[in-house]
């Protein structure tokens, strides 16, 4: 999520691009109802193929290197052939997610907006990344700014809410520790059992290498919902 939102900025201030932010759509997809192997992770066929590839830079094998050993990566996956996604995601415009404040939920959204480093990508990411990192010590996340996050997660229809809004509120720059946020998101989305389900499945079985602090975050996020859910909230 948070590396499509900057993406999102970055195609609209870009010299060869400049699509509108009514004409940027977010889609997600709901993977189990395409067929097993549709989809593979890029980094899985880097290092299937590197040792194909003689080139001692800007190869595969540099490549590698760059996801393995730093920061730079981002959970890409690669479809294979055309994908058929009618009934099978949800399609949500910048402009919408914007017009629910999508730019209040972090400042770097804000500031990407109103056109702050339009070249860049990666750096203002991991600049997000350091602030979720810190968010366990910083102050609680108000009331105010949650509802904000579940407004953008409700466009988005049920089956796609509550993943939507454990990865938004993944997202921001505060703590998150107590158990008023998980009730609140309970009663807010009204999530049906199915949803839980799938979303728990979800980010049970979802990589989030440490690298990636806004899904090791989900993943403690939806752990607490479901346990919440279990004990009857």
């Amino acid at each position: 999520m948070l590396f499509l939102i900057r993406y999102i900025f970055y195609r609209h201030y870009d010299s060869t691009d400049e699509s509108s932010l009514h004409d940027i759509h977010l889609l997600v997809i709901d993977t189990e109802r395409f067929p097993a192997r549709t989809f593979i992770r890029d980094s899985d066929l880097i290092s299937a193929f590197k040792r194909f590839d003689d080139r001692e830079k800007s190869g595969l094998k540099s490549i590698a290197h760059l996801r393995d050993n730093t920061a730079h990566y981002f959970g890409e996956y690669l479809s294979q052939g055309s994908s058929r996604i009618s009934g099978k995601c949800s399609k949500v415009s910048a402009q919408s997610m914007i017009s629910r404040r999508l730019l209040d939920l972090h400042v770097v959204f804000r500031r990407a907006c109103e056109g702050e480093d339009p070249d860049k990508w990666v750096m203002p990411v991991h600049a997000v990344r350091n602030t979720i990192r810190a968010a366990r010590n910083d102050q609680l996340a108000s009331l105010e700014l949650l509802h904000k996050a579940f407004d953008i997660a409700l466009v988005f229809g049920e089956d796609w809410r509550l993943p939507i809004a454990v990865h938004l509120l993944a997202l921001l720059p505060y703590a998150l520790e107590r158990r008023e946020v998980y009730g609140r998101l309970w009663t807010r989305l009204r999530p049906t059992e199915h949803e839980v389900d799938c979303c728990a499945t979800y980010w049970q079985t979802i990589h989030a290498p440490q690298s990636m602090p806004e899904l090791v975050r989900g993943q403690s996020i939806m752990k607490k919902l479901f346990v919440i859910h279990v004990q009857g909230g």
